[in-house]
């Protein structure tokens, strides 16, 4: 008989990055893949369009619709804010429990970032509000599992353990690009921190790909990528 630990409790799915133009969608071609995988919940963690056009956030919109499961997005650093609240919404961090976990969604699409060195960015800004929220909920007594458009520390050098607990288990991201991509594999954890939770970000931007999340009773994780169509290495 199966581990009780061991079973999968949650299936989740990221998307990221998308940047939808008015000549680039990554979107449509994985909605049918999307649509046949049995998930608890699709995150979109960011940048879902290029530029800040109204239209394009239409588009973003009706193709998102189309997923025939939960889906939630989170702005990143390429949305603007009136045009994304009227189509995704106002909360600017929100929680979702789901099947004993604690779903932590974050707004960091204020923060500032400067690229530092060949491992990625480093967060300059914080939001105070924010902080003291997501240390509020990592308080109890459930596993947290975290998505962003930004990493929480991209370099780990830097990094410091500030959210540490042992509720937290993963912090799942966007926003990595084409310079960053290559010194990791992308289903992999960019850091690991002493209190055991890793930072996953997705990355092979310019793909029409996802990433499936499988999260077990005792909180470990499988992270499974699937690409549709053929996989290119530029936009």
């Amino acid at each position: 008989m199966e581990d009780n630990k061991e079973r999968i409790a949650l299936k989740l799915i990221q998307i990221s990055d998308l940047h939808i133009t008015e000549h680039r969608d990554l979107l449509s071609p994985m909605i049918d893949a999307i649509n046949r995988e049995a998930v608890d919940l699709v995150v979109v963690t960011g940048d879902t369009v290029h530029s800040r056009k109204k239209e394009l956030y239409k588009k973003a919109s009706e193709e998102l619709n189309k997923i025939r499961h939960r889906v939630v997005v989170l702005p990143g650093d390429y949305d603007n804010g009136a045009l994304w609240h009227e189509y995704f919404g106002n909360n600017r961090f929100n929680s979702i429990n789901l099947n004993g976990f604690c779903i932590d969604l974050m707004d960091t699409s204020f923060m500032e970032h400067r690229f530092s060195d060949g491992w990625g960015d480093v967060i300059e800004k914080e939001d105070p509000e924010q902080d003291e929220w997501i240390k509020k909920q990592l308080s109890d007594d459930k596993y947290h599992i975290v998505f962003s458009h930004h990493p929480f520390w991209v370099n780990p050098t830097k990094a410091g353990d500030k959210y540490a607990t042992n509720a937290l288990r993963a912090v799942f991201s966007g926003h990595i690009h084409e310079a960053i991509r290559f010194y990791f594999n992308y289903d992999k954890p960019m850091a690991n921190f002493k209190s055991g939770f890793t930072c996953v970000p997705m990355k092979f931007h310019g793909n029409s790909c996802y990433m499936v999340i499988l999260v077990k009773a005792n909180g470990e994780m499988v992270n499974i990528p699937r690409v549709v169509g053929a996989k290119r290495t530029a936009w």
